[in-house]
């Protein structure tokens, strides 16, 4: 298949992540010395000041190859903005040479050209999904060109996420729309309704077949995307219903980690320097997420050993960008009694950064981080079924970054192509 110019990435990531059988925390009150303890361990934090402990983080990361920094959604201001500040200290103190992400490789592979020098338009990459359409990434983007202009040794971004199901819509989509914006509401459907984890499987697969005999049926569209992009059209949604047709053993979410762990290791191998993956809580963790197999996190265990520092990110309460029929802001108040969220938020900082070997010298701290806890969580679609998680923080992440409250990152609104 041919590239288009805004591919997988759109609709790529409004599945959920990997998850669960979840359930709410049990009620059980922190022991006092816990919350004491906290505020003696932990470092913190203003992420609109000057002592946004970036120099810390980079300072207990230095001489580890890989560093993951998760997010618990993807639409949050503060989540963006510390992996923005910890990644450009990385890159500027420690070598950091590479910045992996979840995302389309093809849709990155055109970021990348741009950071380097190249004269091309990056805003597709950044504004076909949700995680990276926001002006504090596009900064970001902007920053690293400017580094790599005046280095030696310039960084690389790579995005390592597999080319799967939902990106042939969001392919298939693109080329619709361009040469006909009209088509889906004409033809009374949604295109993210394609993709939506909550129909059943066989009554998506259906969906698509009622599109392709509309678009054989439809003389205008046929003419209006020309013979090359029908065909491209029609391969995208054929290759959709291939993938999304459940086969025997087969668990695409795991198969997805795996994909990722290859991509990012193959790439490395060609690449010198400290590597920065930015990935989701479900993805960076270092043991079996949710015990249903390996996860990206677990295979880079595997690979890189005590080499690869994975640090959850973690929150109360506040507002953050979802996916439903369009972009949408979401509100969920404080975090349930027992919930790693409730008992972290007792602290005195408001954020603050929580490296777990040095944390645990303190034993509250060290029996906290070794029982099982259950956090805030939320794909690229929020689902109240589906709003904690499990793990046990010490056998799944090396530090934590947590935020009381967190609001919405600011959504891209201007063209790159003046810049």
């Amino acid at each position: 298949m041919k590239q288009v110019c805004a591919t997988t990435l759109f609709l790529a990531l409004v599945l959920a992540e990997p998850s669960g059988e979840l359930t709410k925390p049990s009620a059980h009150p922190p022991a006092p010395d816990l919350v004491e303890s906290l505020n003696r361990a932990l470092i913190p934090f203003d992420l609109n000041g000057p002592d946004f402990p970036a120099s810390a983080v980079a300072t207990v990361a230095r001489g580890y190859s890989l560093i993951g920094i998760g997010e618990s959604n993807h639409g949050a201001k503060e989540f963006m903005a510390a992996r923005v500040a910890i990644t450009e200290r990385l890159i500027e103190d420690d070598g950091a040479r590479t910045v992996a992400f979840e995302a389309d490789y093809r849709q990155f592979a055109v970021l990348n050209r741009y950071v380097r020098g190249e004269n091309v338009d990056p805003l597709s990459a950044m504004t076909s999904g949700l995680m990276y359409n926001s002006e504090e990434f596009r900064s970001f983007v902007e920053w690293v060109k400017r580094f790599n202009k005046a280095a030696r040794s310039p960084v690389s971004f790579v995005g390592i996420d597999a080319v799967y199901a939902p990106g042939y819509i969001g392919a298939a989509k693109t080329l619709v729309e361009q040469a006909d914006p009209g088509f889906e509401k004409r033809n009374g459907f949604a295109w993210l309704g394609f993709v939506d984890v909550k129909v059943p499987v066989q009554e998506r697969i259906a969906k698509v077949d009622d599109l392709l005999q509309r678009l054989h049926g439809d003389t205008a569209i046929r003419k209006a995307l020309g013979r090359e992009d029908f065909d491209e059209v029609v391969e995208s949604l054929g290759l959709f219903k291939a993938l999304t047709t459940p086969k025997p053993s087969q668990d695409p979410d795991l198969s997805r980690d795996q994909f990722m762990a290859d991509n990012l290791v193959a790439f490395l191998k060609n690449h010198k320097g400290q590597a920065v993956l930015w990935a989701h809580n479900s993805h960076v963790n270092k043991d079996n997420f949710h015990h249903i197999g390996k996860s990206l996190g677990v295979h880079l265990r595997e690979r890189f050993g005590r080499r690869y520092y994975a640090i959850r990110t973690d929150f109360d309460h506040g507002v953050f960008w979802t996916l439903g029929q369009d972009i949408q802001s979401h509100e969920v108040g404080p975090a349930a009694t027992g919930a790693s969220g409730q008992i972290l938020g007792l602290a005195k900082a408001k954020s603050f950064f929580l490296d777990f070997s040095t944390a645990a010298k303190e034993p509250e701290i060290k029996r906290f981080l070794s029982e099982s806890q259950k956090s805030r969580y939320s794909g690229a679609v929020y689902d109240s079924t589906h709003e904690y998680t499990e793990d046990i923080p010490s056998q799944s992440f090396d530090a934590l970054l947590f935020f009381d409250a967190i609001t919405p990152f600011t959504l891209i609104k201007k063209s790159l192509a003046s810049h």
